[in-house]
């Protein structure tokens, strides 16, 4: 599996579509690998990543509680201003 999950990524790594938006693959493309390698049931891979992320989200959390400042995002909207709302059932 990992012979093929590297050759793959070689061929991602000379796409375009890749490239061009400097795209890689994280830790979790080649945690799928070994946690296949190992046995674990693919139904479970899912909760594999969510168990290595939460000591993350948990500091964020406590980091927000002890702040209490809101979070505010550092890009600007660009897109359409003053649109009229349409409801989903009349688009």
């Amino acid at each position: 599996w990992f012979g093929i999950a590297r050759n793959i990524e070689g061929l991602a790594r000379q796409d375009e579509y890749f490239i061009e938006r400097d795209l890689y693959a994280n830790v979790d493309y080649y945690s799928a690998v070994v946690l296949y390698t190992i046995g674990l049931p693919v139904d479970q891979f899912t909760c594999i990543f969510a168990m290595s992320r939460i000591a993350g989200w948990c500091s964020q959390v406590l980091e927000q509680l002890a702040d209490n400042r809101l979070i505010r995002p550092k890009e600007g909207y660009v897109g359409k201003r003053d649109q009229v709302f349409v409801p989903l059932a009349e688009r």
